[in-house]
C-alpha cells in the first residue's frame, strides 16, 4: 500500500468518526488536565488543528489554577480543580498530561468510585499495568481497536523514544524482520520539561561569556576548566548538571541491573506494544541527554531475522506509514536534512545513514529523528481519542461510561 493510499484511509477513518458523532445527539464530556504543560499545549494545538473536539464538550482542569478563566481556541473556560474527583467523574473521557504523580494520586480514586470512563494519559505510571493498552496506532492499531471493543478503559502513550523508534522501523516490524535492537538515544532537553529548556539557555549564555578573548583550543580548555572546577556558575535546578557544550549519559532513575529507567523502558514497552511479552525482542539502549532543544535522535543497530537487500529494507521502511521520510545515506543529505531542526514541530520521522554493518549481512545500522512532543507524546493520544469517540457514538450510551456523579 502506498503512502497516499494509507493517508486516504487514515483521513477517511477520522472523517467517518466525526460524521458518526455529528449524526448522533450524544454530547461527550471530555476532561483535559495539564493544558499548560508542553505536551498538553502541543496536544491542544493538534486537537484544534484536526477539530477532534468538534461537537464534544471540553472541560479544562488545573492542579494549581482552579477557578481562573482562560481562553482556549477563542472561547473562555473556567478551569476546574484537577483533584476534584466528583467533577472528574462526570467526564466520559479524561486526557491527562500532568505527569505520573498526578495519575498515581487521581486515577485509583476515580476507579475506586466506580468511574467507568476512558483515561488517556501521556505519563508512564500506568504503562505496565495489566489492564492498560499502550497506544501507537500506526504500529498496534489492531490491538487498540480490540482493547476498545473488549471494554478496556486505560490507554497510555508510550515512552517517547520507544514511540519514535518503532515509528522509524515499523516496516521491519510488520514484516517480522527484527531479531534484536541496540539503540543509543540522543535526547533533547525539552524531554526534561519547559523549565529545563530555559535553564539550558541560561547555561549557554553563561558559557558564551567565558574566554571571550581566546580562540581555538585555548578557548575550549578555559571553558572546560570553568565547568569542571566552578560548576556552581551554572544553574542546575532542573538539569542537575552543566549540559551546555556537554552531554549527560544518564536519564531518569537507576535500575538494579545498571540501566537507567529510561533504558529499561525500551524493552518493556516495545514488547508490550508489539504484544510480544512472552517472546520478547531484546532491546538494549544507552540514553544520552544532549543540548538539542527539541526532537530526539537515535542510532539503531538492528539484527535482522534474515539477510535481505538494502533496497528491500528501504522499501519496507518507506511504505510502512505516510510520515516516514528516508534521507539518502550521503554526506550532503545527512548534514543538511538529518538533524533535529529539520523535523521540529513536524510529524515526519526521519530515517537516514541506512547501511549494512560489518558484523554480518543480517545486521543494519540507521539514524533516526522525530519530534518527541508529537509522535512521542501528543499525537498517539489525539488519534486514540478519535477512535474512542467513534466507538462511543456508534455503540454505547454515555451514561454507561461514567460513575454515579453523586459519588464523593
Amino acid at each position: 500500500m502506498t503512502h497516499e493510499e494509507k493517508l486516504v484511509i487514515t483521513t477517511a477513518l477520522i472523517y467517518h468518526a466525526k460524521q458518526a458523532f455529528t449524526n448522533r445527539s450524544m454530547i461527550l464530556n471530555i476532561g483535559i488536565i495539564g493544558l499548560r504543560g508542553m505536551v498538553g499545549s502541543v496536544l491542544q494545538e493538534r486537537m484544534h488543528q484536526e477539530n477532534d473536539l468538534e461537537n464534544c464538550q471540553a472541560h479544562y482542569f488545573s492542579c494549581s489554577q482552579a477557578g481562573q478563566v482562560t481562553t482556549i481556541a477563542g472561547q473562555s473556560h473556567t478551569l476546574g480543580d484537577a483533584y476534584d474527583c466528583h467533577s472528574l467523574a462526570k467526564m466520559h473521557i479524561i486526557i491527562a498530561t500532568q505527569g505520573s504523580q498526578y495519575t498515581k494520586d487521581t486515577h485509583p480514586k476515580l476507579r475506586a468510585n466506580h468511574w467507568q470512563g476512558y483515561w488517556l494519559d501521556a505519563a508512564s505510571y500506568l504503562r505496565t499495568a495489566a489492564d492498560s493498552t499502550i497506544i501507537l496506532d500506526p504500529i498496534n492499531q489492531a490491538a487498540i481497536i480490540q482493547a476498545i471493543n473488549d471494554g478496556k478503559k486505560d490507554f497510555i502513550g508510550s515512552n517517547c523514544t520507544v514511540s519514535l523508534m518503532l515509528m522509524a522501523i515499523a516496516g521491519l516490524v510488520e514484516n517480522h524482520l527484527v531479531k534484536s535492537i541496540q539503540a543509543t538515544t540522543y535526547q533533547a532537553i525539552s524531554g526534561a520539561g519547559a523549565k529545563a529548556i530555559t535553564e539550558l539557555h541560561q547555561q549557554i549564555k553563561i558559557t558564551g561569556q567565558q574566554a571571550e578573548t581566546q580562540n581555538g583550543l585555548d578557548l575550549a580548555n578555559t571553558i572546560h576548566d570553568i565547568i569542571k572546577h566552578q560548576p556552581e556558575k551554572y544553574p542546575q535546578q532542573h538539569i542537575h548538571a552543566p549540559l551546555a557544550v556537554s552531554l549527560i549519559p544518564w536519564i531518569d532513575q537507576e535500575k538494579p541491573n545498571g540501566q537507567s529507567k529510561e533504558e529499561w523502558k525500551a524493552m518493556i514497552e516495545t514488547n508490550k506494544i508489539l504484544q510480544r511479552e512472552r517472546n520478547p525482542i531484546p532491546v538494549d539502549s544507552t540514553c544520552v541527554r544532549t543540548p538539542a532543544l527539541r526532537c530526539h535522535s537515535q542510532s539503531l543497530f538492528i539484527e535482522l531475522t534474515k539477510n535481505i537487500p538494502l533496497e528491500t529494507i528501504e522499501t519496507y521502511l518507506s511504505q510502512a506509514h505516510p510520515w516516514l521520510k528516508i534521507i539518502p545515506n550521503t554526506k550532503e543529505a545527512s548534514m543538511a536534512k538529518l538533524n533535529p531542526i529539520q523535523c521540529s514541530n513536524q510529524l515526519d520521522i526521519l530515517v537516514g545513514r541506512l547501511r549494512k554493518a560489518n558484523l554480518g549481512e543480517n545486521y543494519i545500522q540507521l539514524f533516526t529523528i522525530g519530534d518527541q512532543l508529537l509522535w512521542g507524546a501528543a499525537e498517539p493520544i489525539r488519534r486514540v481519542l478519535v477512535k474512542i469517540i467513534q466507538h462511543l457514538q456508534k455503540n454505547a450510551h454515555p451514561k454507561k461510561h461514567i460513575a454515579n456523579t453523586t459519588a464523593a
